[in-house]
């Protein structure tokens, strides 16, 4: 594999024994997605994906990568995608591609972030409540109210702002009650 460090733009995933494409993506930073693919099964954007990598894991084999095309900018990314998406879709490729490309409706980043991200990410806002949490009453405590007030507009800021996030989750996931319930739980730290 040439050097693709900071390299963006449209990859494809291809078996090792076989060449065949199995998969066509997109990054901006190809190698750190492939690196992404390889060790961390969570990272594939669908169920197939993940069985493919797995079965490719067991027979310790790792997918080849092809740079199909250089691209910058999401929109050059996006446009990319889809072509390179519809003409292997069109060789009976890319199998493992659910959407024709781009990051439209289903295929947005949300979309292809996989699900353990989400938890963590949730947890990890959680944790930081909870900081911030402590920070405000310590301050209060050890301050006064004179810097209580804007520590505590930053609790209310966090609030709204994992609001916003958890309305557009669940927009496009309303089946995702798991992660609903992890970013309601940011609100009150256990």
């Amino acid at each position: 594999m040439n050097d693709l460090t900071k390299v963006s733009g449209i990859y494809a995933l291809t078996h090792p024994d076989t060449d065949r494409v199995m998969y066509v993506g997109q990054s901006v930073d190809i190698d750190f997605r492939y690196r992404q693919h390889c060790k961390y099964l969570a990272a594939a954007p669908s169920a197939e994906m993940l069985e493919w990598l797995g079965e490719l894991r067991q027979e310790h084999k790792k997918p080849k990568i092809i740079v199909l095309e250089k691209a910058d900018g999401a929109l050059k990314l996006d446009e990319a995608e889809k072509k390179w998406v519809h003409i292997y879709k069109s060789r009976g490729e890319a199998e493992l591609n659910i959407a024709s490309g781009g990051r439209g409706g289903v295929n947005s980043y949300v979309a292809n972030t996989p699900r353990e991200e989400w938890f963590q990410f949730a947890r990890k806002v959680r944790a930081a409540r909870s900081m911030l949490s402590v920070l405000t009453s310590a301050t209060g405590r050890m301050a006064g109210a004179k810097y209580m007030d804007p520590m505590w507009k930053l609790e209310q800021k966090l609030d709204k702002e994992m609001a916003k996030i958890e309305k557009r989750v669940l927009e496009e996931f309303p089946d995702w009650h798991d992660f609903a319930q992890a970013l309601r739980s940011t609100k009150d730290p256990e």
